[in-house]
């Protein structure tokens, strides 16, 4: 994620919560991996989630939850300011940004 902050790509980051332990487990278990998968997984989870935490470095941080996520890539809601009130059409139009100079 930072490598693509560096190149100052114009890009939406938008970091989706990861399933509570628990269920994280429930379904790991489900998909046939073994006990010390699971645990690398479980761990890599709250790793990530802590580091979401850290300001600015995500443009948005949204719940494990379609239509939450819809809402932050459509434009609906981007850190809690509302942005369009336009129903989102499937494209959404993104400006480049200019070439860094140094």
């Amino acid at each position: 994620m930072q490598q693509v902050k560096d190149v100052e790509f114009a890009a939406r980051c938008i970091f989706i919560t990861p399933l509570a332990s628990g269920i994280l487990e429930t379904r790991l278990k489900a998909n046939g991996l073994g006990d010390e998968q699971i645990q690398e997984t479980v761990k890599t989870a709250s790793e990530l989630s802590e580091h979401s935490a850290t300001p600015g470095f995500y443009d948005s941080v949204v719940d494990c939850d379609l239509k939450a996520l819809e809402s932050s890539i459509f434009g609906t809601a981007l850190n809690g300011v509302e942005t369009s009130n336009e129903p989102a059409t499937g494209d959404v139009a993104m400006e480049d940004a200019e070439p860094k100079t140094t």
